[in-house]
């Protein structure tokens, strides 16, 4: 049956396998810390509900979403806060309530065929790996490599380099490689490369911005910082379906 937990900070550090048999876990105004040799094994399509106050997990160990072709859920009261290894590696992993990660250590991996679901996806520091799909608005300030499927926008202050398909709008104000498709808009204000890129949406590239690089653009593309077609050294030609305007801070290379 399931288990509940109430007004209780409960530490872990050994294994903890939920799965259906062993029932959901319910949690009310807890605090689960999950230590740095401590592992929460989600073994199925199973539950940490939040059934009345606030709650937060707090991992510094690993927590995985092992089996199971169905959702392993975390409510929608639970914050979960990331600074060990977090791995969907068996269907899909949602996270109802805020998911944050901080520590250079820490990292978020989404394998292929499988997927992480919820609402805002707050990367502080450390790495996220996607070759499956993330479905989420994710903020990142930390190493972001996505070959997989991107269901939500993106706004980048650190690294992120997308292979796969972003279906949402990118706003990048530091390091960003793309070499794969793009459905939404565009602003960047730091340094975009484009790799055979397929862009939809309008794009605008602030004064403060670089692009460089191949790429189609279905929309307009509006440039107030530098364009440079091909790269440095280069030249490409960029196909702009819609219509193309340069400010007076522009430069087109």
């Amino acid at each position: 049956g399931d288990h509940n937990l109430v007004n209780l900070t409960v530490n872990q550090s050994g294994s903890l396998t939920l799965n259906s048999t062993a029932g959901n876990l319910q949690l009310d105004g807890v605090t689960l810390n999950n230590a740095l040799a401590g592992s929460i094994n989600l073994s199925g399509d199973v539950t940490l509900a939040s059934t009345g106050g606030a709650s937060t997990l707090n991992n510094a160990g690993s927590l995985t979403k092992s089996a199971g072709t169905g959702t392993a859920s975390l409510g929608s009261l639970i914050a979960l806060v990331n600074t060990g290894t977090v791995t969907a590696d068996s269907g899909t992993l949602s996270v109802g309530g805020s998911y944050t990660q901080n520590g250079a250590t820490a990292s978020t991996v989404i394998n292929t065929s499988d997927s992480l679901t919820t609402t805002t996806l707050t990367i502080n520091d450390g790495s996220l790996t996607v070759t499956g799909t993330l479905n989420a608005a994710l903020t990142n300030a930390g190493t972001a490599t996505l070959s997989g499927t991107h269901n939500g926008n993106l706004t980048n202050s650190d690294t992120v380099t997308i292979s796969g398909t972003l279906n949402g709008d990118l706003t990048n104000s530091a390091t960003a490689t793309l070499s794969g498709s793009q459905t939404g808009t565009v602003d960047n204000s730091g340094s975009l490369t484009l790799s055979s890129a397929s862009i939809t949406g309008n794009t605008t590239n602030q004064s403060a911005g670089t692009m460089s690089g191949t790429s189609t653009f279905t929309g307009n593309l509006t440039n107030a910082g530098t364009l440079n077609p091909g790269g440095t050294g280069t030249t490409a030609t960029w196909a702009i379906s819609g219509n193309f305007t340069q400010t007076a801070s522009g430069t087109l290379n």
